[in-house]
């Protein structure tokens, strides 16, 4: 399989939103929050086409009922998961593919990806420096999905710990959760399926 790898499209944003009310509606009167999430998410970041969302649901319910919720439509459950969540895609059938993860609604707004949007939304600097590993990474793995993935974990640890940091967190190494207590607890998961 070839990555493809496009500078940011204005689109982007729309196209969430647009899937974001059609999911909303799929998973009433379950209480949720949406959220667009990953490169796609970010201003000027070049990125794979593909909507990455959070939905954060309470509570979240056994797999089998999320399901059957997506029979009717053109999602299909991912194999790979991360702990915690589930996981479903939809290829691309114009300008973008979907890639949709199920969450607990505690903890939600906690999640390293959700905190490392946030943060590049607002230092345009870092987005020039991940931009530029990111398209280094292409260049050397454009046939290679998981060597991609691996040559942007160094950025992805990188970036969380800076994000870390201004949360007043514990650094990401990489190779193991990291978990603040308190108030405002963040969770960085392994940087082994970085967003960006």
């Amino acid at each position: 399989m070839q990555l493809e790898l496009t500078a940011y499209d204005p689109l982007w944003p729309l196209l969430f939103e647009q899937e974001a009310n059609q999911l909303r509606q799929l998973f009433l009167p379950q209480p949720i929050a949406v959220e667009h999430v990953g490169s796609t998410a970010v201003p000027g970041m070049v990125a794979r086409p593909v909507i990455d969302i959070f939905i954060g649901l309470c509570p979240l319910l056994p797999l089998a009922q999320y399901e059957q919720r997506f029979v009717y439509t053109d999602y299909r459950r991912c194999t790979a998961e991360k702990e915690g969540r589930y996981s479903f895609y939809r290829p691309a059938l114009q300008a973008a593919g979907y890639s949709l993860h199920l969450l607990p609604l505690a903890g939600f707004y906690g999640q390293s990806e959700l905190l490392l949007r946030d943060f590049l939304r607002t230092h345009p600097k870092a987005v020039t420096q991940a931009c530029e590993v990111k398209q280094a990474a292409f260049a050397q793995c454009r046939n290679d999905p998981a060597a991609y993935m691996r040559a942007k974990a160094a950025l992805h640890a990188r970036l969380l710990n800076t994000v870390a940091a201004t949360h007043h967190a514990p650094p990401c190494t990489g190779d193991e959760p990291v978990v603040a207590q308190g108030a405002n607890s963040v969770h960085f998961p392994p940087a082994t399926r970085p967003f960006l």
